[in-house]
């Protein structure tokens, strides 16, 4: 992403956020379920022998599975992807762009990527109940992203 390429493009500005986060949230919400299902640990091997034991650890399974793509992966994704994209427009101008972006982005996202693996390891492991980190992953995706979308046009215009 450039500045000059935004600036003469004829896209406005307030499309550009949403539009670059849900294209590569497509395709990072597709790698993070094949690692999910391909994973040793959770699928392979112990997968198959879970489907050919029993029918109620199939469903099960299934209800862990469908709990972790519907609720935490998507909701991490948007939180990383969010974020990524308004920092590096935000430090597009700077000279040390490829230094200042991760040191600006990883303290920032820190939390959700915190809550986003605690949630899939309370969820696959059944010990505790990942409504909480559910909770916190929803509500930093909400602030982080009506802050990004009321702030991305003045970023992309400031000199």
């Amino acid at each position: 992403m450039s500045a000059t390429g935004l600036k003469i493009s004829l896209a406005k500005p307030r499309h550009v956020l949403p539009g670059f986060s849900l294209s590569m949230g497509f395709m990072l919400f597709y790698m993070t379920s094949l690692m999910l299902i391909f994973h040793p640990r959770v699928g392979g091997p112990a997968t198959a022998a879970l489907i050919a034991n029993t029918m109620w650890g199939l469903v099960g399974f299934s209800a862990c599975l469908f709990t972790v793509h519907l609720a935490t992966v998507p909701l991490g994704t948007w939180a990383i992807l969010v974020n990524g994209t308004f920092f590096a427009a935000l430090s597009i101008r700077s000279r040390n762009r490829e230094l200042l972006l991760p040191l600006i982005l990883f303290p920032i996202f820190m939390p959700a990527l915190l809550s986003m693996v605690l949630a899939i390891s309370a969820i696959l492991s059944g010990d505790a109940d990942p409504a909480l980190w559910i909770k916190m992953l929803s509500g930093y995706d909400i602030i982080f992203t009506a802050i990004s979308l009321l702030l991305f046009e003045t970023v992309l215009n400031a000199e």
